[in-house]
Order: C-alpha cells, then structure tokens, then sequence
C-alpha cells in the first residue's frame, strides 16, 4: 500500500530537478543585438557594454588636432597634442554608400554647407513636394525647382565625403559622410583647421589605452594596432611636423559624388 505514494514521491522530486535544470540553462542565455540590430539568444554570452557618452573637453587644450573615426564602432574621436579632449557616437555610409577607410586631411571648412546632391523638390509656394531625392536620378516636378540638404558645421577631408551635423542613429545611415550630433559637430568645426589630419579605420579603437595620466606618449600608443599605430607614428604632436598624410581615395569601382 506503501508503493503509490513512494512514486508520488519520487515522482514531484524528479519534477523539481527537472524545473531547476530548465532555470539553470535558461539563465545564462541572454539576448545579445546582432549586426542588425535583432536580439539573438546565446548560450553563456555577456550583456552588451554600455555605450560610451560623448564629450568634449578641448576648449582650453592647446595642440595640434586630429580626428580618428572608427567605422566598426560608430565612434569619432578628436585629439589636440597629446590628448583625446572629444569622443562621439557617429552615423557612417550605409551599404551602397560606404564613408571609405583612407587617410586624409581637412580640405574645406563650410559652417552653413548645403548638398548639392541630396536635397528635397520644392514648389513655387515654398512647399516640399517630394523629400530625400537625388538630384542626379531623379527629375524634378513641373515648376519644382531643386533645394539641398543642409550640412551644418561641414568639414570636407576628401571629395564627397565630409563631417557635419545630422541624425545619428545607432547605426550607417549617410550617404557616405560622418554624421556627428550638432553639439559635437560644432566642437569638431572649431577646433579643426584646414589641413587637420583625418584617419577613417575600419578597426575598433580603444579610448581607454592611455598612459601617463591619460596623455597619449608621443611615438607609442599601447594596445593599437595596425592603421591606428601607423597614424599615431606619423603625426607629430606638433601639427603638421610629421610626414606627410595623402589624402585618402574612394574604393575601386567606386566614383565620388559630390556632397
């Protein structure tokens, strides 16, 4: 008569077990964003980083500037001698308009830029009547006449691509400049000259890699690697001391568009 209640027993004991294995396996998957931005479930994975918060502290920093941007990251960093004074999240060229990887240097300076490529059609009474055209594929309206994007705080480093202001989400979006937030993009338009070196890098950088009371020493950078060491090496912290930067060029196969 003892027999059904030990089943009953053994029974909810292996019920139990069974329970704790599901929560144990469950509670190390965690959703991790893939290059999509979809959650995808993996086994044993950490929770993505924190984003990084832009800055900038380079209004009362003297040095010559440089601007680095990260096209795996999304990030564009600004350095003034030996210091990186501003950091921000970016919007790159999305597939099809890729901002390319190269070495460059500022060439042109526009506060008030406007697209002369990328615009909307607009009516003789001011109204918009179709938006984000392209000028070289698409006809205008009867009447419309042609009005291009602005491009506030316009920083040219080659033909067709540039840094200005405009949205910035978490991801390549442009038609191949580097987008910034305004307030960065403002920061990054006053304290460039013409001639600023500029590195576009396909490799993450690391801020964090920083010696000395978080100065950059002068022909070393530790933990950078390839392009970025290269571009370190070659700029002195004395604008324009090192060797000479070539401007970088557009893919092959790829022509570039004016902005």
């Amino acid at each position: 008569m003892q027999r059904p209640v030990t089943h009953a027993i053994l029974f909810a004991i292996g019920c139990v077990a069974a329970l704790g294995g599901c929560v144990a396996i469950g509670s190390v998957k965690k959703s991790v964003p893939n290059a999509q931005g979809s959650g995808v479930q993996v086994a044993g994975a950490a929770a993505p980083a924190p984003e990084r918060p832009n800055f900038w502290r380079g209004d009362s920093v003297r040095g010559g500037a440089r601007i680095l941007v990260s096209l795996q990251d999304q990030r564009a960093y600004f350095f003034k001698g030996a210091s990186l004074v501003g950091e921000s999240r970016v919007s790159t060229g999305r597939a099809g308009f890729e901002t390319p990887p190269g070495r460059f240097r500022i060439i042109e300076k526009d506060a008030a830029h406007v697209s002369n490529l990328y615009g909307s059609f607009v009516g003789e009474d001011g109204k918009v009547l179709r938006a984000s055209v392209d000028i070289s594929k698409d006809k205008p309206p009867e009447g419309a006449s042609f009005v291009g994007s602005p491009m506030p705080w316009f920083l040219r480093f080659s033909q067709g691509f540039g840094f200005h202001a405009g949205q910035v989400p978490r991801r390549p979006a442009s038609h191949g400049c580097v987008r910034l937030p305004a307030p960065m993009a403002r920061h990054f338009f006053d304290s460039s000259d013409v001639g600023t070196p500029v590195l576009v890098q396909e490799e993450p950088f690391d801020p964090d890699a920083r010696v000395n009371g978080g100065r950059w020493p002068s022909m070393e950078v530790p933990r950078v690697k390839g392009a970025a060491r290269k571009f370190m090496s070659l700029i002195s912290f004395d604008h324009g001391a090192g060797a000479p930067i070539r401007r970088g060029e557009p893919p092959k196969g790829r022509a570039a568009a004016p902005r």
